[in-house]
């Protein structure tokens, strides 16, 4: 009870108390809209080539794009390898590759990856070869 107040007494209009507010993150973060629009995951699987879009060619264009940026050496250090012209050259082949077969950038590539890793984890029994 408040010193000066008696029993069940309403509070007088300059005693009144004032709740603290207490800090929440939520409070810093914007609402979110009540309808989500479409993931872009599925625009960029809807962007992909019909034959990427196989999973039977699916070992053979990884095996593709690893040889492209494969090198006969390696290095101790990052440094050394971002200073090597050869290994270089082979990312830059790499890429090149990435494109030829028809994607987009590093990101699409990685997302049709993992779409094909998850079509074989749910469907093992099939032959993808």
């Amino acid at each position: 009870m408040l010193p000066g107040r008696l029993g069940l007494m309403p509070p007088h209009p300059q005693e009144k108390r004032t709740k603290e507010k207490k800090y929440s993150f939520m409070s810093d973060t914007p609402k979110l809209p009540k309808k989500m629009g479409k993931t872009r995951g599925q625009r960029v699987i809807e962007a992909i080539p019909a034959h990427l879009k196989d999973p039977a060619n699916y070992e053979k264009i990884e095996r593709a794009i690893l040889d492209a940026g494969a090198t006969r050496h390696s290095h101790a250090e990052i440094i050394d390898w971002h200073k090597c012209v050869s290994c270089q050259q082979k990312q830059l082949d790499r890429l090149n590759m990435m494109k030829k077969l028809g994607f987009q950038s590093a990101a699409h590539y990685l997302v049709w990856k993992k779409v094909h890793q998850e079509i074989k984890t749910r469907d093992p029994l099939t032959k993808w070869k």
